[in-house]
């Protein structure tokens, strides 16, 4: 019978194994996860696994597996620890020959080898009340192979096969907030999943392995939706009051308590708090991106300066300094207010212009006038 075991960073070892008949209440989920969903979850894979066993996805350079049900439905994406792109245990074997892993191998710059599946259930676990749309994600043992299973969400296509004008713009913020919070490095239009419904899009964000990494090096960052319209468009009252409530100090202890190294959460909260202050200051989501993107150079681009994230970072301790928090919140509020300000003062004099003289609201128009290039 193949064995399923629910995995607790919270103690040394797991010992909950989920049987269809002690599926019990007692699981740490985080407050906002659903629960009902998860429990669900697990008992159709358990129902599944002996009729259906698991196919290898074509999609991506890992092992990633689609469960099924036991009428043969998809119910969940399981993605082991040691199949990541680069491993050498790839069942692809894309990379490497040597069958021994490493935990210095990294996966992308920042993220060393086995770090993917934690980081799936860390992108659940920080998206409180489900607001970024994450499907329900867990960490597992499956016959011996450790990794996360999520929850399969079906969909119609991936956000790259339409326009982003078919998207609306709070489907588009509620995902790049996820982004700037955990400093992905892997959105792209692939991993936006698009589900219609009712003449509507509807956007789900997926795979979150290649997040919270332990540098803040813009280098291999990008997001799909930077250059989209909505990121220039203002946020809605709820999303600023969303991010208002994000707590960085119950972000600290989920991530901890999945073993996320402390580098690496020293990172989100350096970049939770640029993105809090870019909100407050009035500043949009493309104007937010700028801040942890690098400045690349030179005819061939082949030169790039440290984002602003990153010079934020040089400047604070470790986290385990009892100052860290307060030395970054003073660099945050001096360094991000200072752009916040200059952003509305060329906002105000934009306006000032528009309302005033019509003959540079033609020059603004067609685009001849620094000020509008550079808002």
């Amino acid at each position: 019978m193949t064995r399923i075991t629910l995995v607790n960073f919270n103690k040394s070892d797991f010992t909950f194994h989920f049987q269809p008949s002690n599926l019990e209440s007692n699981t740490d989920f985080t407050s906002h996860q659903n629960y009902k969903v998860a429990k669900q979850l697990l008992s159709s894979v358990i129902k599944g696994l002996p009729i259906h066993p698991p196919k290898l996805l074509s999609d991506g350079d890992g092992g990633a597996y689609l469960l099924r049900d036991d009428r043969g439905t998809s119910v969940a994406i399981f993605k082991p620890m040691f199949e990541e792109p680069f491993s050498p245990l790839n069942p692809k074997r894309l990379y490497s020959d040597n069958p021994t892993p490493s935990n210095d191998l990294e996966t992308k710059r920042g993220i060393r080898l086995g770090e993917a599946a934690a980081r799936e259930i860390a992108a659940y676990s920080l998206d409180y009340l489900g607001f970024s749309g994450v499907p329900v994600t867990i960490m597992v043992d499956i016959d011996g192979k450790q990794g996360s299973l999520q929850k399969f969400e079906a969909h119609d296509c991936e956000s790259w096969d339409f326009g982003p004008s078919s998207y609306d713009k709070q489907q588009i913020h509620k995902i790049a907030l996820l982004d700037l919070r955990i400093f992905n490095l892997d959105r792209h239009g692939g991993n936006i999943l698009v589900r219609q419904s009712n003449g509507k899009n509807f956007l789900i964000p997926i795979d979150h392995g290649f997040s919270l990494p332990d540098v803040l090096d813009g280098t291999d960052l990008w997001f799909e939706w930077i250059n989209w319209p909505q990121a220039k468009m203002p946020f809605d009252k709820n999303t600023k009051m969303y991010v208002a409530n994000i707590n960085v100090g119950r972000d600290t202890e989920v991530l901890r308590s999945l073993g996320i190294r402390k580098e690496c959460v020293r990172n989100m909260v350096i970049a939770t708090l640029v993105l809090k202050k870019g909100v407050d200051g009035g500043m949009n989501l493309y104007q937010i991106a700028q801040m942890y993107l690098r400045k690349v150079t030179g005819k061939k681009q082949q030169h790039s300066s440290p984002s602003l994230v990153e010079k934020i970072a040089e400047k604070v301790p470790d986290i385990d300094s009892p100052d860290f928090l307060d030395i970054l919140s003073g660099v945050v509020n001096e360094e991000v207010g200072k752009i916040a300000d200059d952003k509305k003062k060329l906002t105000t004099s934009f306006v000032h212009i528009i309302e005033n003289d019509s003959a540079k609201r033609e020059d603004l128009l067609r685009g001849r006038n620094q000020l509008r290039t550079s808002a």
